[in-house]
C-alpha cells in the first residue's frame, strides 16, 4: 500500500492587508493575459484595471507564508513513510510568481505539488482530490488533508480521507 500522506494548503499572506474581495474564473475557460483577467475584476467590482493591476503586483512581491506552519510540516516529514504533498488553488500566473519569489527551504517541504492550474480543476472538486490520491499512490484512509476552508476538507472527507479544517490543531 502507498505512502501515508499529509495534504496542505498554504495560504500565502500579504505583509500589508489588503480589502478581501472573491473571484472565481473558471479553470477550463482561464484568461491567457493577465490583463483580460483584470478587466473582468474591474468590471465586477468596480476597480480602475490599473490600480487593480497595481494591487496584484504589489501582493506578488509582498506574499510570504506561516514559517512556524512550514516548520511543523517539516517536523512531521521525518517520521518514516510520510509524504507531503502541497495542494492549492491558484493559477499558473501566480504559481511562477511564488516559485521565484520563494526559496528551495520552502519547496522542498513537499514531496508534490498540485495547483489546481496544472489539474484542470479547482477544490473542492472530488476530481481533484482523487487525482492527487491517484498521483500520490494514496490510499484514503492513510491520507491527511489540512485546508482553511471546511468545503474543501468535507469533500476529501466524502473519499474517506481524514482531515480537519486549518492548521490550529497540529501546532
Amino acid at each position: 500500500m502507498g505512502p501515508t500522506t499529509l495534504l496542505m494548503q498554504i495560504h500565502p499572506r500579504p505583509a500589508v492587508e489588503f480589502p478581501s474581495f472573491s473571484l472565481e474564473i473558471n479553470v477550463r475557460n482561464s484568461l491567457n493575459r493577465s490583463e483580460e483577467c483584470f478587466a473582468q475584476a474591474a468590471g465586477l467590482y468596480g476597480f480602475q484595471v490599473e490600480d487593480l493591476a497595481a494591487v496584484v503586483a504589489n501582493l506578488r512581491e509582498t506574499l510570504t507564508y506561516d514559517h512556524e506552519m512550514l516548520s511543523v510540516f517539516k517536523a512531521i516529514k521525518q517520521n518514516p513513510g510520510v509524504e507531503i504533498a502541497l495542494i492549492s488553488n491558484i493559477s499558473e500566473m501566480e504559481y511562477h510568481a511564488l516559485r521565484h519569489r520563494w526559496h528551495d527551504s520552502f519547496w522542498s517541504t513537499f514531496d508534490h505539488v498540485f495547483p489546481s492550474w496544472m489539474l484542470g480543476v479547482r477544490k473542492p472538486s472530488l476530481r481533484f482530490y482523487r487525482h492527487v490520491l491517484r498521483a500520490t499512490r494514496s490510499a484514503p484512509r492513510k491520507t491527511f488533508i489540512v485546508d482553511d476552508r471546511p468545503e474543501n476538507v468535507l469533500a476529501a472527507l466524502s473519499l474517506g480521507v481524514r482531515g480537519t479544517v486549518s492548521t490550529l490543531e497540529l501546532s
